[in-house]
């Protein structure tokens, strides 16, 4: 659901102007849960007052939208407006009070309501360098060893449980936000964040999860300043030979013109076999995700 005062990510569906321009009202920003992992219940409704600056100083520039659904999906969306700032707070006021069964500002986040009702979420900070990855161990005939390993979720499914995973940090890391049920387009899970591992629900598999940071940015720049300065001292060894003439000449362009094609064929060859060190993996979702040798 993201950060609290941060547009919600939904939005881009409904209004891409507006997920571009548009300014969370003070005041009107709620992140709602509903959490029952006994009974496979795990809900958000995202509620949002917002603005719109290139309408100027017009008073019709402000809207209402909500989100919500099952954890791990985008689920549904509404967006009303644009009209006066006095409606979007009765509509929110509204919509808070039916969800929460409490009035709007009467309750904190973090604060638990009654049985059966959500409650505001605290303000979240994901950490966008974390990766979440899981762990493969039940290895098919005829797969090489290789594939018994750590692998990386889709970056949709990193998002989500690292979003999740911020939830239960700044609920302490309280009980009520340990255990979460994810349901993906495909598959149902329970994900623990305490014993680390996720359970598909669908398939009866359990697998070990873990949340790691990596530095590949710093070891793909320098494998690219690596390349460009074999480039510049290749163009600069050609520009500084010695002029030849006559046939010389003629010999000497011939061969310069021979190790140019070679050496772009092998970088070419090279290039190709970098890509082919990234194999594409069917994720348990079904979606194809990339990951990176790191053993």
């Amino acid at each position: 659901m993201g950060e609290n005062g941060v547009v919600d990510r939904g939005l881009q569906q409904d209004s891409k102007h507006l997920a571009s321009h548009g300014k969370v009202v003070p005041g009107l920003d709620a992140r709602l849960i509903l959490i029952d992992a006994d009974a496979g219940i795990d809900k958000f409704h995202v509620l949002q007052g917002l603005q719109d600056p290139t309408q100027g100083d017009g008073p019709e520039r402000y809207f209402c939208f909500q989100r919500w659904g099952d954890t791990g999906g985008r689920g549904s969306s509404k967006l009303d407006g644009p009209t006066v700032l006095p409606k979007v707070e009765a509509m929110f006021a509204h919509v808070f009070q039916e969800k929460t069964g409490q009035a709007w500002g009467s309750v904190k986040p973090g604060q638990t309501t009654a049985n059966g009702k959500y409650w505001p979420l605290q303000n979240v900070k994901p950490n966008s360098l974390a990766r979440w990855e899981y762990f493969v161990d039940d290895r098919r005939e005829g797969e090489p060893s290789w594939m018994r390993r750590w692998r990386p979720h889709g970056v949709t499914c990193m998002v989500e449980l690292e979003e999740l995973y911020a939830q239960h940090l700044a609920d302490n890391c309280s009980k009520r936000t340990a255990t979460r049920c994810v349901q993906t387009p495909v598959y149902s899970y329970k994900v623990d964040l305490t014993k680390m591992r996720q359970e598909n629900k669908t398939r009866d598999i359990v697998r070990q999860i873990r949340r790691v940071f990596y530095d590949t940015g710093a070891k793909r720049k320098t494998t690219s300043e690596s390349r460009a300065s074999d480039s510049r001292r290749r163009r600069i060894t050609t520009k500084q030979a010695p002029e030849k003439t006559g046939a010389a000449s003629k010999k000497h362009a011939m061969k310069v013109a021979k190790k140019q094609e070679s050496t772009k064929e092998e970088q070419e060859n090279h290039s190709q076999g970098e890509i082919q060190k990234e194999p594409s993996v069917l994720r348990e979702d079904g979606e194809d995700v990339w990951w990176h040798e790191t053993e």
